[in-house]
């Protein structure tokens, strides 16, 4: 890039060969940042972005349930195999 080493066509040349791919990475990472406002409603709406809201459908509910029902099995588990197991009597391996 020396003004004396090189004539002005090749450090042309070799600006232009540095100069397009920060470009072309440029431009994709603004349409991936474009993309992300799209699908936040960015502008749509008072606050900068915000998620729409849906109320929970019947299958969202009795998703919830069998969630919290899976919770309860495992706390009554820990409780009654781990905490309150007899004297002498395992169910749980511990490796030391």
């Amino acid at each position: 890039m020396n003004k004396k080493k090189a004539s002005f066509f090749k450090r042309l040349k070799q600006s232009v060969m540095i100069l397009i791919p920060l470009l072309l990475s440029s431009f994709e990472k603004v349409d991936v940042i474009a993309s992300a406002m799209d699908l936040r409603l960015y502008g749509i709406g008072k606050q900068r972005s915000y998620y729409s809201y849906k109320k929970p459908t019947r299958n969202d509910q009795w998703f919830r349930a069998i969630a919290w029902l899976q919770l309860l099995i495992f706390v009554l588990y820990l409780i009654f195999a781990v905490f309150l197991k007899p004297a002498g009597a395992s169910r749980v391996w511990y490796p030391w």
